[in-house]
């Protein structure tokens, strides 16, 4: 099973999203700041997802909000870290 690693620079009105796998960056996208745009790119990945974001003002946003989707312990295979 495939695991990706996310890294999310996250803006007011646009999120980067880098997804690494194995060690190598495998696709880059530029999304709306939306709960709805960001879960398309996570949803099209199939296997375990790690989201990390750096602290910020939109990351109390994004962990609240996406969190809301995610079960305890990150199950469904899907991992959310607020750093």
């Amino acid at each position: 099973m495939a695991t990706y690693y996310i890294g999310a620079d996250v803006h007011t009105n646009n999120t980067e999203l880098a997804i690494e796998q194995r060690g190598r960056i495998v696709a880059r996208y530029s999304v709306p700041t939306t709960i709805p745009a960001i879960s398309t790119v996570l949803s099209s990945l199939e296997g375990r997802k790690i989201l990390e974001m750096e602290e910020g003002p939109m990351d109390g946003w994004l962990c609240k909000r996406r969190s809301k989707s995610v079960p305890p312990g990150g199950t469904k295979m899907y991992r959310l870290i607020c750093i």
